[in-house]
C-alpha cells in the first residue's frame, strides 16, 4: 500500500540524486581536465563561459571557481581561496560526494541522501540559510570589485 508506495518513490529520488550529483561531477572533471590541458593561456582557459558575465557584464558568484580548483591542485591554498573561497567548496564535494555515494551503493546505504534531505530541510528555515546566503552574496561583491 502506501508504505511501499512512499519506499518506490524514495528509491527513485535518491537515485535521481545519485545520478545527478555524478553526472556533475563528470562533467566538472571533463571541464578540469580540459583546463589543465588547455594549450593558450591559463586566463583564456577558464574564462568565456559564465553565462551572467557574458551578458550582464559581471562575474556570477562561482566566477574563478575552475581557477581556484585548479590553484588547488597546484597546493596554492591562498590563491585559491583569493580567486574564489568557492572553489575550495566544489573540490571537496567533487572529490568526497562520489566516494560517498560509492560508500552508499557498496553497502546498500542511503547517507548521502539522507544528508542531502537534511541540509535541504535545515536550508528552508530562513534564520539557517541567511548566512550561507549572505556569504554568496559578499562573494558575489568580492567577484565584481575584483574585476574578475
Amino acid at each position: 500500500g502506501k508504505t511501499a508506495a512512499a519506499f518506490i518513490l524514495m528509491v527513485q529520488n535518491r537515485e535521481r540524486l545519485y545520478r545527478l550529483f555524478l553526472g556533475a561531477c563528470f562533467l566538472g572533471y571533463t571541464w578540469l581536465f580540459y583546463n589543465l590541458s588547455f594549450k593558450g593561456s591559463k586566463e583564456d582557459a577558464a574564462t568565456g563561459v559564465c553565462l551572467i558575465k557574458n551578458i550582464c557584464h559581471i562575474p556570477c558568484p562561482s566566477c574563478g571557481s575552475t581557477r581556484a580548483i585548479i590553484a588547488l591542485l597546484n597546493g596554492h591554498v591562498i590563491d585559491s581561496l583569493l580567486i574564489n573561497p568557492l572553489g575550495i567548496v566544489i573540490a571537496a564535494m567533487m572529490g568526497l560526494g562520489p566516494l560517498w555515494i560509492l560508500y552508499d551503493l557498496s553497502a546498500k546505504r542511503q547517507t548521502f541522501f539522507n544528508a542531502y534531505n537534511r541540509l535541504e530541510l535545515w536550508m528552508q528555515r530562513p534564520l539557517l540559510a541567511m548566512p550561507f546566503i549572505l556569504l554568496v552574496l559578499l562573494n558575489w561583491f568580492w567577484n565584481i570589485s575584483k574585476g574578475l
